[in-house]
């Protein structure tokens, strides 16, 4: 088992290299940070069943990694955003390792399982990340001020077309939500652009689409899909 988490942690490294290559400013400690999440979700999982129980071994490679694939993205169209909702955080992924990575912006974590919630608050204790992210240990979008553009993800929701359309009538201009699956068609032009990116990230799992709330001073690049 040990060894296979060695290999788990070399993809880890070679993530953050492709990062580096990608002009992704990676702060110093990262990796070890990294790890360690990944150490508390293989601690944790047995309890909250935060992954399956084959990817124990394979935590960096399997979640970690595709979650700081976001960031080429987020530098990309999303840099100037301060703040990151997650919803459905399970085990953190994507937001703890992006929010390791991402030192200027604040998140919160919707999850509403007790055991998971609870898990998340111990994690972002022991990462060094309180009081730039928070638990919100409730159904989305409850609680959730829809004034501000924000930066949205939910990479393991339970209905994902649900969570889609109450996205669609939140979402602030400015807002950006980045889609780790299949996208709604609730999400049209003209109030949305909707991209979907192909570029080489060699731990992304399915697909990933930019989903952009326009206003009235933005005009759409790449292509749009109705």
């Amino acid at each position: 088992m040990q060894d296979n988490i060695n290999i788990d942690a070399c993809s880890l490294s070679d993530a953050l290299d492709r990062l580096r290559a990608l002009r992704v400013p990676v702060p110093e400690g990262a990796v070890d940070r990294l790890r360690l999440h990944a150490e508390l979700v293989r601690k944790w999982n047995r309890v909250c069943g935060l992954v399956s129980a084959g990817d124990e071994t394979r935590i960096c490679s399997r979640h970690t990694c595709d979650s700081l694939g976001l960031l080429p993205i987020f530098y990309a169209c999303g840099s100037g955003l301060s703040q990151w909702v997650d919803i459905g955080s399970g085990g953190g992924f994507p937001a703890l390792p992006v929010a390791i990575v991402l030192e200027g912006v604040r998140f919160r974590l919707y999850e509403r399982s007790r055991r998971k919630s609870a898990f998340l608050e111990r994690a972002i204790i022991e990462l060094g990340l309180s009081g730039r992210v928070a638990v919100v240990p409730f159904s989305f979008p409850d609680g959730f001020d829809a004034e501000r553009a924000c930066v949205f993800t939910g990479r393991a929701v339970e209905r994902p077309a649900e969570i889609q359309d109450v996205l669609s009538r939140l979402m602030a201009p400015g807002s950006i939500f980045l889609v780790q699956g299949s996208v709604s068609a609730t999400f049209r032009p003209p109030i949305f652009h909707v991209e979907h990116y192909s570029e080489e990230w060699p731990w992304r799992r399915g697909s990933l689409t930019l989903v952009r709330r326009l206003d009235g001073r933005d005009v759409p690049r790449g292509t749009l899909c109705g």
